[in-house]
């Protein structure tokens, strides 16, 4: 398979089936295999754009968790601040 080959089938893997994991590893045989080809240049941004999408990812899913945290959070203050006052308790 050619450097060229390989690259269109890493690049497909990434962006059109969202294979991440093949594409990676794709991407850094290319680097292996053809180190000073064009694609072994193309390569190396990709893995670069593969590493940001998944630090984007995980922060996007830490702040949805935050604020899934802080929602039941409210929800809960607002249950105890329910139950206080018909039962007549203060609970603080």
């Amino acid at each position: 398979m050619t450097s060229e080959e390989l690259f269109q089938e890493a690049y497909a893997a990434h962006h059109k089936q969202e294979e991440f994991a093949s594409a990676r590893s794709l991407y850094e045989a290319i680097i292996a295999t053809y180190p000073d080809s064009k694609e072994a240049q193309y390569a190396r941004v990709q893995l670069e754009n593969l590493e940001q999408d998944a630090t984007r990812s995980q922060q996007r899913q830490a702040s949805y968790e935050k604020q899934l945290e802080e929602r039941e959070g409210r929800q809960l203050r607002s249950r105890r601040r329910s139950l206080s006052r018909g039962f007549g308790w203060s609970g603080r």
